[in-house]
Order: C-alpha cells, then sequence, then structure tokens
C-alpha cells in the first residue's frame, strides 16, 4: 500500500470512530449527570447528618412528637430513590462506552437521562424539604414570640374570609346549571372544612399560646404550636385561592367559546425557530337565564406553541380546535378539530338554526 492509500485509510478509520457511539451532545448529559449524580449523594448524606443533630439537640421539643421518626423514613426513602437514579446512572455509562451508535441506543440513552434527571431531582427536593422542616422547627423554638406573631396574623385572614359571596354564587349556578350541583356544593363543602378546621387548630392551642407568650411553654406545647402554625399557614395561601377558582368555575357554566385558529407562523430568531398560532376566541355569554339573553364577543391572540402541536394544526386554518358548551367548566373543553360553528348547529329533532341543519339526503 502506499502512502497516500495508508493515508486514506488512516482517515477513513479516524472518521469512522469519531461517528461511532452516541452523539457528542448525548454524551456530554451523561458526564454532567454523573457529576450531579455524585454533588446529591454528598447534600442527601448533608441532609440525613443535619436531621440526626436538630433532632438531638432539642429532645424535648421532638419528644413524642411525629416527625421524629417520620423525617428519617423520609429520607431513606429518598436515599432509595437515588439508588435508583444511580442504577440507570451505571447503564448509561455502559451505554456511553460502548460505541453502538444504533439510533435505538440512542432513543435508550436519552430515556435512562430523563429518568435518571427525574429520580435524582426527586431525591433532592425531599432532602431539601425535610431539612428545611427541621430547621424551622428549631427555628419556631429560639424564636417563639416572631410565630405566635405569625399565626395570629394567618388566623385573623382566615377569620376575615367571608363566603356568604361565594355560597351565593354557587347557589344561582347550581339553580341555572342542576347538572353541576353536586359539584359546585361538593367543592364549597371542602372550602368550609378548611376553614372550620383552621379554627379548630387555633382554639385548641389556646392553652400553649398563653404559656408561650408568657415564655413557659413546654417542648410538647411548642411542637403542638408548631404543628397548629402549619395548618393555619397552610389554610390561609389556600382558603383566597380556592375561593377565587370556585368562583371562577362557577362562571364559567355561564359560557360557551370556540377557539378558532386564525393563523399560523414560523419565525426564525437566531439558532431557534418559533412556532405561534393566532387563536380567535368567540364567546357567548349567558347574561340572562330566564330570558336566555346572551353576549357575544370575540379576542384574538397570538401564542407560542411547541413544533409538535403546530405541525398537528397546519392544515386546519379557519377551524374551531376546541370547543367548550354552556354549563360546562373549561377543563370540560373538546379540543376536536372541527368546522366553526358545527357544534352549534340544531340537532336533528329540533330542525334547523342560524348555524345550519342536519340532512339525510344523499346519504
Amino acid at each position: 500500500m502506499n502512502a497516500s492509500k495508508r493515508y486514506l485509510a488512516i482517515a477513513g478509520a479516524l472518521l469512522l470512530a469519531s461517528c461511532g457511539g452516541l452523539p457528542r451532545s448525548v454524551r456530554n448529559e451523561i458526564a454532567s449527570e454523573k457529576d450531579k449524580q455524585q454533588q446529591a449523594q454528598r447534600q442527601l448524606e448533608h441532609a440525613q447528618q443535619t436531621v440526626r443533630e436538630d433532632l438531638a439537640h432539642a429532645p424535648d421539643l421532638f419528644q413524642g412528637a411525629s416527625v421524629s421518626t417520620a423525617w428519617p423514613v423520609r429520607l431513606q426513602a429518598a436515599r432509595g430513590t437515588l439508588d435508583r437514579a444511580k442504577n440507570d446512572a451505571q447503564e448509561l455509562d455502559k451505554l456511553s462506552r460502548a460505541g453502538d451508535s444504533k439510533e435505538q441506543t440512542r432513543r435508550r440513552a436519552e430515556q435512562l437521562l430523563r429518568e435518571e434527571r427525574g429520580l435524582r431531582e426527586t431525591a433532592l427536593r425531599e432532602a431539601e424539604a425535610v431539612e428545611a422542616d427541621a430547621t424551622r422547627w428549631l427555628d419556631f423554638q429560639r424564636n417563639v414570640p416572631h410565630y405566635l406573631a405569625k399565626m395570629q396574623g394567618e388566623y385573623d385572614s382566615i377569620h376575615r374570609l367571608d363566603l356568604a359571596p361565594v355560597a351565593k354564587t354557587v347557589e344561582q349556578a347550581g339553580q341555572d346549571w342542576p347538572a353541576k350541583k353536586a359539584d359546585l356544593d361538593g367543592r364549597l363543602a371542602s372550602l368550609r372544612q378548611e376553614s372550620e378546621a383552621a379554627e379548630t387548630a387555633w382554639r385548641a392551642t389556646e392553652s400553649a399560646r398563653q404559656d408561650a407568650a408568657a415564655g413557659k411553654a413546654s417542648g410538647p406545647e411548642i411542637a403542638t404550636l408548631i404543628q397548629a402554625e402549619e395548618v393555619l399557614s397552610r389554610d390561609a395561601g389556600n382558603l383566597a385561592r380556592n375561593a377565587d377558582q370556585l368562583r371562577s368555575a362557577s362562571g364559567q357554566l355561564y359560557d360557551a367559546w370556540d377557539k378558532v385558529l386564525a393563523d399560523l407562523e414560523v419565525a426564525h430568531r437566531g439558532c431557534d425557530t418559533v412556532y405561534s398560532e393566532k387563536l380567535r376566541t368567540v364567546r357567548t355569554h349567558f347574561v340572562d337565564m330566564a330570558s336566555k339573553k346572551t353576549e357575544v364577543s370575540s379576542e384574538d391572540k397570538w401564542v407560542g406553541v411547541p413544533a409538535s402541536s403546530y405541525r398537528a394544526v397546519e392544515n386546519d386554518l379557519g377551524m374551531a380546535i376546541a370547543h367548550k358548551d354552556a354549563g360546562l367548566f373549561d377543563s370540560e373543553a373538546q379540543n376536536t378539530v372541527q368546522p366553526a360553528g358545527f357544534a352549534y348547529i340544531a340537532p336533528p329533532s329540533q330542525g334547523s338554526n342560524q348555524y345550519g341543519y342536519w340532512t339525510h339526503s344523499g346519504g
């Protein structure tokens, strides 16, 4: 073999070697995840050590408290989750070193990467949550006046919330839309139960709050206050939000709407391709149920969408890609593509209306 042929053979071998195996981007992700895996292991060990020290630091506070056993169990479960992530990482390492460039190998590597990342992040979130809880318990014990004031503020916020207007809205919606009455009533009952639970938690801590304010609360009393404050803090945020959601859900029943695909756009911004849809939302709002009086409005809005969503509707310009009838929640909308106004055509039993009619002529 002469020199030129030998050179070409070597160059060809090098080219094949450079193209073999997993894509460079996937191999880089595998290497990055390997480093993050080791960091997660250190963070989990730190959390376990911190929680052990916290429990030992204030035995009177944690004596008999369920968290003293629940936290170690949660951290052990997080370790199990991280071990599963390690197993995925080991398989990824084997795939990375195998040099297999098959498409199915790449897909398997990408799947393992997603699984490993999800498991690692889940374990870390749990470890961080437990460590934060333990820190908060000790901070409560050190700063009792601060947390007593916080509890008072949370209770006042809950106590001030008036559910009467929401109840009135729910009652009217239940009359206008009987099929949704049980659902709406159930949500309202849950709201009231939350409010009552917060009141109960507050009243049950009266003695402990008095002792804490006087600076003579015992460890178990402080533990009781911590747990009550968790309930108050949760309900103070949830009650107002859930009341607004229930009010909104009741209002949704009075609207029928269609989302019509008015336009599509593909734009190139640097190295990125941006896909957008122009949606025209035509909304029919029932102003008065007795007279069936309605108001119709229309709004156009451009929204960014993934490439897959764009391609799924690129042949559907002018069509309604989502529809909701009055008497339904927005979550019950239909996403079937159909001609605009198709959903409003009168049923055969009614005959016809302004949107059209059904006929069997011609099959």
